[in-house]
């Protein structure tokens, strides 16, 4: 979580060098807030998405496990970015 948030902060967003104080502070909070959701939705998209997968019997285990694998993680980034531009680093 550092490392994203310094390259976040520095790099994508391009926030870090101008927040400091109280508002580094406060974006620091909400960025491991935004961390710990965003361990929550990838844990919740593959305990919903991997059974469904599973028992569907659409494809074979290795490929449902994995394909719930990639939604968990396209969500889980669709999320983070929103988060990160509108709200952590605005």
């Amino acid at each position: 979580m550092v490392n994203s948030y310094h390259w976040n902060s520095r790099w994508a967003f391009r926030a870090g060098a101008a927040r400091r104080g109280r508002r580094a502070a406060r974006q620091r909070l909400l960025f491991l807030v935004q961390s710990g959701c965003n361990i929550g939705i990838n844990d919740g998209v593959v305990a919903v998405t991997a059974p469904f997968l599973l028992h569907s019997h659409l494809m074979p285990a290795v490929a449902a496990s994995n394909l719930a694998k990639v939604a968990a993680m396209a969500s889980a980034s669709l999320f983070s970015f929103v988060v990160l531009r509108l709200i952590v680093f605005r």
